[in-house]
């Protein structure tokens, strides 16, 4: 057998083990796929590692068993980040506490790994981009069909780079897309921290429609046992309060949602909001 076909043989027999794992837990027989078209036969030589089944199929039967796809890929990871969603972790660790060492350390990995991409995110946070590097994203985020955990990724890490007008464009672009994140909760998540973000950037641009039309978007998704985005949420309707209607009341509400990171001690969590509430505190 060549390698290849080994390594076939080895990724039949992962996805084939962690559905049976699934599926005993269940306390259900491979009978139970019949019911949605999925002969046992199918469904025995997919457990014990000799074929796949197809995408379409796999997807009804997690849906017969209560199994999302994204708890289905847990499983098979066992629960352990990728590469990609590791080194994304890292970076905006090292972003939230302004570790420039370490973020040049994955700025050399991510090169070495040839990820063009994450390379020229990190080091957007801690270097300004020549020209051409900034074609890079920008054309990345052009190309953007499918949005997953790395694109939302990259974008909400990019965004303070970024003109007015890109951030309205590739927002409208993620807009079309929002409805397939929602049942993700570390996309949807993802997605709402861009809102957010691009609210309180767009609003100290003086674009006030385009931060009141995110905020409201924003709005319809349903975070209530998130304290984090319900928290973030709260801030930037702060700044947006403080610019266009109320500063007084505007400043409260930020100050309010700063104090609760630091109460929960989560500050470095506030690093962006808080350096933008030092900026409008100099101009009071």
């Amino acid at each position: 057998m060549n390698k290849q076909s080994n390594n076939k043989k080895m990724v039949y027999q992962r996805y084939g083990k962690t559905f049976k794992n699934i599926r005993l837990q269940k306390m259900l027989s491979l009978s139970f796929c019949e019911k949605v078209g999925i002969s046992k036969s199918t469904i025995y030589r997919f457990e014990s590692g000799q074929a796949m089944i197809g995408f379409d199929s796999l997807l009804i039967a997690l849906y017969e068993m209560g199994v999302t796809l994204a708890e289905y890929e847990m499983f098979l990871n066992d629960f352990i980040e990728s590469y990609q969603e590791e080194i994304i972790s890292a970076i905006l660790r090292a972003d939230y506490f302004g570790d420039v060492s370490e973020k040049k350390q994955i700025y050399r990995q991510c090169i070495e790994s040839k990820d063009n991409i994450l390379a020229l995110t990190v080091k957007a946070t801690y270097s300004k981009l020549e020209t051409y590097e900034v074609d890079s994203l920008l054309s990345f985020m052009s190309e953007i069909k499918l949005w997953g955990y790395y694109e939302l990724s990259v974008f909400y890490m990019i965004l303070e780079i970024l003109s007015e007008c890109d951030i309205i464009r590739f927002l409208d672009n993620l807009f079309l897309k929002e409805d397939q994140l929602n049942h993700v909760f570390k996309y949807k998540r993802r997605m709402l921290e861009i809102y957010y973000k691009s609210s309180v950037i767009l609003t100290f641009k003086g674009r006030q429609a385009a931060s009141y039309n995110i905020l409201k978007k924003a709005c319809l998704k349903k975070i209530i046992d998130d304290l984090y985005l319900n928290n973030i949420k709260n801030i930037a309707n702060g700044f947006f309060i403080f610019h266009f209607e109320n500063k007084e009341k505007g400043l409260k509400k930020i100050e309010e949602g700063l104090n609760m990171f630091e109460n929960f001690g989560h500050g470095y969590i506030c690093k962006f909001y808080q350096k933008k509430y030092q900026d409008i505190k100099y101009q009071i």
